[in-house]
């Protein structure tokens, strides 16, 4: 990893402390170890002896009572072609470094804050000083701002640009994003010629719906 951290500056070169998403070396290893917090977070939510009251994130506040929408009925789902292992204790699953916790929050009691408690219990346990002498400080690992918009149990959530409804079964762009959208095809329609480079982008939001 120093060695993919390196940089050159005229005849000077030098490694980073601390990785960087941008840069070109980093994102794998980003990616190798939130796959290892997400293990370990499923491996945690199926502790029973885990006491919420007892363990719970000391570096950020996360309000874990559920958001649910009484008022929309919940959809029928539609048979599986596969039979998929259901946990009642939920199950958490990553992409570089989104993690998506999901599970059934009413049932059994405290299961809310489990889910909503986890990921940022194991990533402070991951990030949490080796020594007292250590000589880089080391700071929150979370997002805070993040995690507090982002991090309560609901029923309707944006992951990795899509919005997630499991009271509906649906799967939707974001209002936001469909509106931008839709104005860049009015644009190109309307239009008598389109850069090579815009075209592209747009093909490939188009493949992305």
């Amino acid at each position: 990893l120093a060695a993919q951290s390196g940089f050159m500056f005229d005849s000077f070169a030098g490694v980073y402390l601390r990785m960087s998403f941008g840069h070109c070396g980093h994102p794998s290893a980003f990616s190798t170890l939130s796959e290892v917090i997400c293990d370990l977070v499923n491996n945690f939510l199926q502790c029973h002896c885990w006491d919420v009251q007892d363990l719970y994130p000391h570096t950020v506040s996360i309000d874990p009572s559920p958001l649910l929408s009484a008022e929309t009925p919940p959809a029928v789902a539609l048979p599986l072609c596969v039979n998929p292992s259901v946990s009642s204790a939920g199950v958490v699953d990553v992409f570089l470094d989104d993690l998506i916790t999901i599970g059934m929050p009413s049932s059994p009691s405290g299961q809310a804050e489990r889910l909503a408690y986890a990921v940022p219990v194991i990533i402070e346990a991951m990030a949490r000083p080796v020594t007292q002498m250590e000589p880089l400080d080391r700071p929150i690992l979370i997002s805070t701002k993040k995690l507090q918009a982002e991090g309560q149990p609901s029923e309707s959530k944006t992951v990795l640009g899509w919005l997630l409804n499991t009271r509906a079964l649906t799967l939707a762009l974001p209002s936001h994003k469909y509106i931008a959208w839709c104005a860049e095809i009015e644009a190109a329609l309307c239009a008598q010629k389109i850069s090579h480079q815009k075209l592209e982008s747009l093909i490939g939001k188009l493949n992305h719906v």
